[in-house]
């Protein structure tokens, strides 16, 4: 079964290069979405974790029960962060059933953090009075700037690529236009030259890369073809002019 015609060699070359880069290319976004991905998670936690702290640093431990200072400052509307004594909630962001089920179920249990989802991420620290746990700090975040932040980059990155495949494309289309053009000229001449004109010659000089190698191969050829039908016509001469004797 036919395949085709095949390819010319300009259009595999330029194939290979763009789908060269291309798979670099691919690697190259998806390494860096992966990155990013990581850094922003890591950044998350690291959010809430200082929350939690900077909330246990606060609180006021009297009997092994957990207290708030009433002189401490309100908490920003924003910052999700629960404080449990023993079972209890004792300070709460704005009430949200889904969250605040989650966040008493962390009351409970090792320090370790959660995500609910891609909305928020969670941590819980707990809250130790002389080697006994007394209570808890659950701090939460918002994802969705971090989850904004990684849409962005990774439609950037795509983009990018794409716009420096295309300019490696084209770059290289044009260079390997350039580039093979005077291969093109020279296998027109040669054909040229082997039936009318065999004096002809491209005469690049000696061979000093592939297009001169190459032009110096139809010279060597033509010289002896030259040679051949010199050969030929002398032959010829002299036995025309014996018969003529």
């Amino acid at each position: 079964m036919r395949l085709g015609r095949p390819r010319a060699l300009r259009s595999r070359l330029l194939l290979a290069i763009v789908a060269g880069v291309g798979i670099a290319l691919t690697l190259l976004v998806v390494v860096f979405n992966l990155v990013l991905a990581t850094t922003l998670a890591k950044d998350a936690d690291e959010v809430v974790r200082a929350r939690a702290e900077a909330e246990l640093a606060t609180l006021r431990i009297d009997g092994g029960v957990v207290s708030v200072p009433a002189s401490r400052a309100v908490s920003d509307i924003d910052t999700r962060t629960w404080v449990f004594s023993g079972g209890e909630a004792i300070e709460a962001p704005p009430p949200d059933p889904r969250v605040d089920a989650v966040a008493r179920s962390l009351s409970e249990g090792a320090e370790r953090s959660i995500d609910l989802g891609d909305d928020i991420h969670l941590y819980a620290l707990p809250v130790i009075a002389d080697g006994v746990r007394v209570g808890t700090v659950v701090s939460g975040v918002s994802l969705a700037p971090y989850n904004r932040t990684r849409a962005i980059a990774l439609i950037a990155s795509t983009a990018l690529g794409l716009i420096v495949l295309s300019a490696v494309a084209l770059a290289s289309a044009l260079m390997l236009r350039a580039a093979l053009r005077p291969v093109a000229r020279m296998t027109a001449d040669a054909a040229v030259w082997s039936e009318s004109d065999l004096d002809s010659r491209f005469a690049l000089g000696p061979p000093h890369d592939e297009i001169t190698q190459l032009a110096a191969t139809p010279d060597g050829l033509l010289d002896r073809l030259a040679a051949g039908m010199r050969r030929e016509r002398r032959l010829t001469a002299e036995v025309s002019h014996e018969l003529r004797t």
